[in-house]
């Protein structure tokens, strides 16, 4: 049994997903599926997190949040990776920062770690990038949302993250560089990676060994890209999205075939880019009905009946974390 420290499993709880043209429809989540769901995925384990996120919509706009029911998933060992988006056609930060600050004061020690913005280098419609000051948002969110949690006590990790950049121009890194202050770098905890190997492009092969060699050089370049924005090497990586749908001519079986390849190959690079978290996407399918990689992305069907790789993914979480001792 491999013991990892310092090293957290964790799971987006909600079903719903963004699309090339907007989020996902289904049925509604079950509060109580979902904690049960995620004390079996848990088990023992002494820590693991939840990814929720919570999207500013502008200064006048109540913000909307996914999964909804958030504070009930929480215990004293399962925190907050609370992701804040920035989603809002507006130059001034003024509404942004105080948004950050109010959900810092709301969730508190809940959270362990705070991202800020999802995905600002992707110009699709549920996605940052699409806004014209989102890299804006996130340079001047990191370094608010570090000075409030300075401020507030909590042990609090402030990061953001991106997709792997297949764009030859790396511009989003060097709007990065260009926007970045020192407090940036000061203030900047981790950067997360959000990748699908096999989802959205096929993989050459499905040779372990090649597997391990296609996600090595996409980390890599992900963190050749973090340095060209000046982002310290030494800069834990988180893997903040990682999943594989049941869609199309993918079955369970594939699910779990993937998803156990993938898992154990970034926990044999994880001493070599640093990577602190792995956070699987998602839960349940959005809408077990609709045959499309963007509904069918959950480890449990809509419906909350388990699909292999739920048990698959218990079982890494259970043979790489720590325990606790849990009272009666």
């Amino acid at each position: 049994m491999d013991i990892l420290k310092d090293f957290a499993f964790g799971i987006y709880a909600g079903g719903e997903a963004g699309t090339d043209t907007g989020m996902t429809s289904g049925p509604a989540n079950d509060p109580q599926r979902i904690i049960e769901a995620l004390d079996k995925l848990q088990g023992l384990a002494e820590s693991f997190l939840i990814r929720c996120y919570a999207a500013y919509l502008g200064a006048k706009t109540i913000a909307r949040e996914c999964p909804s029911e958030t504070v009930s998933f929480l215990t004293p060992t399962r925190k907050l990776d609370l992701v804040l988006c920035f989603q809002a056609d507006e130059d001034d930060m003024q509404g942004w920062k105080k948004f950050i600050t109010s959900q810092i004061e709301r969730y508190g020690g809940h959270i362990r770690y705070l991202q800020i913005t999802e995905e600002a280098n992707v110009n699709l419609p549920c996605l940052d990038g699409h806004y014209l000051n989102s890299r804006k948002a996130l340079v001047e969110g990191i370094v608010h949302a570090k000075k409030a949690v300075r401020e507030s006590g909590y042990p609090i990790e402030v990061g953001f993250n991106a997709t792997p950049d297949f764009n030859p121009s790396r511009t989003f890194w060097k709007e990065i560089r260009n926007l970045a202050t020192p407090d940036f770098y000061e203030s900047l905890d981790y950067v997360g990676l959000d990748f699908f190997p096999g989802v959205f492009r096929p993989l050459p092969s499905h040779d372990p060994l090649e597997v391990e060699k296609l996600i090595s050089s996409v980390i890599q370049a992900f963190k050749n890209d973090m340095a060209d924005a000046g982002i310290a090497s030494e800069t834990p990586l988180h893997i903040s999205e990682n999943g594989f749908a049941t869609a199309g001519d993918k079955s369970e079986d594939d699910q779990v075939t993937m998803l156990s390849m993938i898992i154990s190959t970034l926990l044999n690079l994880r001493l070599q880019f640093n990577i602190h978290t792995y956070e699987l996407f998602s839960l349940r399918d959005a809408n077990s009905a609709v045959d499309d990689i963007f509904h069918r992305l959950g480890i449990m069907r809509d419906d909350y009946a388990p699909k292999r790789a739920f048990f698959a993914f218990a079982d890494f979480i259970h043979r790489h974390s720590n325990s606790i001792q849990r009272r009666p």
